[in-house]
């Protein structure tokens, strides 16, 4: 829980932790099972940056539900302002409000994130056969839609989400 816990905002490499903790990559994979039917964590998955619509099943982000515990696990209960992982600890908080929100909407969609090789989209929502993607960052910033992302998904627009216009956001 603590190397997840450290690693929130990042890509999650099992065979990376299966060998830092000299375990199978199946019980690393168990596990986070597991921590997920517990809702003590959660996964997204990666859209391919190679292939359109592509969904990697070695890509994968983990979240936590709750930040208090993920905070208490790494022993880090600092005011935003002084954290190291503010950025992270945003990221992993406006994916949660986002979730809760979707659960309450008619309409279902699906939730991904998008790395390529030069650069990375927080959140790609699909619904009725339509990309959004956003950006997580505390403060409002210029930010670019990457080049990969905008060639693999040209109709998709990239929206900036930080704390001025996050209420908006969820209406």
């Amino acid at each position: 829980l603590q190397a997840l816990a450290l690693q929130i905002g990042q890509e999650i490499s099992y065979n990376e932790l299966a060998q830092n903790f000299g375990v199978k990559l199946e019980t690393i994979e168990r596990y986070i099972t597991l921590l997920e039917s517990c809702y003590v964590v959660y996964r997204l998955p990666a859209l391919s940056g190679n292939r359109p619509a592509g969904v990697s099943n070695r890509k994968r982000k983990v979240y936590f539900y709750d930040l208090g515990i993920r905070n208490a696990l790494i022993q880090s209960l600092q005011p935003m302002g002084m954290r190291a992982d503010k950025e992270a600890l945003w990221e992993n908080f406006c994916q949660n409000e986002r979730m809760k929100w979707w659960q309450g909407q008619p309409k279902t969609t699906t939730r991904y994130y998008w790395r390529g090789l030069y650069g990375e989209v927080d959140l790609v929502e699909i619904a009725n056969g339509k990309e959004q993607a956003y950006e997580f960052r505390s403060e409002e910033q210029k930010v670019n839609v990457p080049k990969y992302f905008k060639e693999a998904y040209p109709q998709a627009r990239l929206e900036l989400i930080h704390q001025k216009n996050f209420l908006d956001w969820l209406k």
